[in-house]
């Protein structure tokens, strides 16, 4: 579902916000493009097609034609044209339904109308009566909250996005959750880039939707005055990991230690040894591992190291050949009852030989029977 809904998600992602600016590149084409045939023509319907065939005739070329499978020359430029005409023909047939709903005054009777409106016109039809809108919520729990869980439960992003412009168009203030939730989404549909890959070598679809996660990030906090939670915070780190953004996740969990009203969980801890591992910044999870060690007390409701945090970073000294910092890391772990196993151990020193370091791997031999592991 991910993949066919690719080209529209990535098409809606650059709707108006603070940070708009930085997700146009999806948007732009050449104006040769632009003027050399109707919408319709390029998805190959007839100019009265309804908006299910306008869809259909969508999924099927984005699928085609998404540089993920299409290695054609020109598939990324076909891909973002047959994406512009669809959002086209999908605005189009939005407002015409917008405008025969208000000069009719009738709510819609049947299911498929029912559903367009819940989809891409959230309550148009009733909002200027509070009492009816109120009504539909109880009975049938339509809200924003609901709207937009149901529509990320199904993988569609894009009119998740569109409910929170709906609710700014309507003058009303997004909410707390709803911020979240979008953020979260964001976040699990990136694809992480292969190691080492270049912040403008992206994934163009991850590269957006990173931008589209620290656009609300930020819209939360600085337009409605909202304080993200906890998890939020995890969230927007995690997807700057996606990203290979390493920078800006260390501002984040650097401000999460010393933040007022949070602290960094365990979780949270193994996303940013992740991240490191995953960046090649060895020595910046060592850093962390000493930190929050030193913190343990004040952190001590939130962070718990466990197996994990233990093995990201041992993966952290040796994928950055740090040997003369692990036998540090074994006693800090050791404190908290975590020790390596026996087959571990023997791979740590291993590594250890094997980067020309006996030195180091002694040391490391001489600290596991230390803290009481075997060898």
């Amino acid at each position: 579902m991910l993949r066919l809904a690719a080209g529209r998600l990535a098409l809606r992602l650059a709707g108006p916000g603070v940070l708009a600016v930085a997700v146009q590149p999806l948007r732009q084409r050449s104006s040769a493009n632009a003027s050399a045939r109707p919408p319709h023509e390029i998805l190959g319907v007839s100019a009265e097609a309804s908006l299910a065939e306008v869809k259909s005739a969508y999924y099927r070329l984005a699928t085609q034609l998404h540089p993920d499978v299409n290695k054609a020359p020109d598939a990324h430029e076909r891909f973002i044209e047959v994406g512009d005409a669809y959002r086209e023909l999908r605005e189009r047939h939005e407002s015409n339904a917008a405008r025969a709903s208000a000069e009719s005054g009738l709510r819609p009777e049947n299911a498929e109308t029912k559903a367009r409106f819940l989809a891409g016109l959230w309550e148009d039809h009733i909002q200027r009566s509070p009492l009816a809108s109120r009504m539909d919520k109880l009975l049938f729990g339509h809200d924003d909250h609901t709207l937009v869980e149901s529509l990320l439960r199904k993988g569609d992003l894009a009119s998740a996005l569109d409910v929170l412009e709906d609710i700014k168009a309507a003058g009303q203030k997004p909410t707390q959750p709803l911020f979240a939730m979008l953020i979260r989404g964001c976040t699990i549909a990136m694809r992480r880039p292969p190691p080492g890959t270049p912040l403008d070598k992206r994934d163009h679809l991850t590269s957006n939707l990173h931008a589209k996660a620290r656009e609300l990030f930020l819209e939360m906090q600085v337009v409605h005055k909202l304080r993200p939670y906890h998890s939020t915070i995890h969230d927007m780190i995690r997807a700057h990991g996606k990203a290979g953004d390493f920078e800006s996740a260390h501002r984040l969990f650097m401000a999460l230690i010393y933040e007022k009203h949070h602290r960094p969980s365990a979780p949270t801890c193994n996303s940013m040894l992740e991240i490191a591992a995953a960046t090649g910044n060895y020595a910046a999870a060592h850093e962390y591992v000493e930190m929050l060690h030193g913190s343990r007390a004040l952190l001590r409701a939130l962070y718990r190291p466990d197996a994990t945090t233990f093995s990201l970073a041992m993966r952290n000294a040796v994928d950055g050949k740090l040997f003369d910092r692990v036998p540090e890391q074994l006693r800090l772990f050791s404190s908290v009852f975590l020790k390596p196993n026996q087959a571990t151990a023997e791979r740590i020193v291993s590594a250890a030989l094997d980067a020309g370091q006996p030195a180091a791997a002694l040391a490391i031999a001489e600290t596991i029977k230390a803290i009481g592991a075997k060898i």
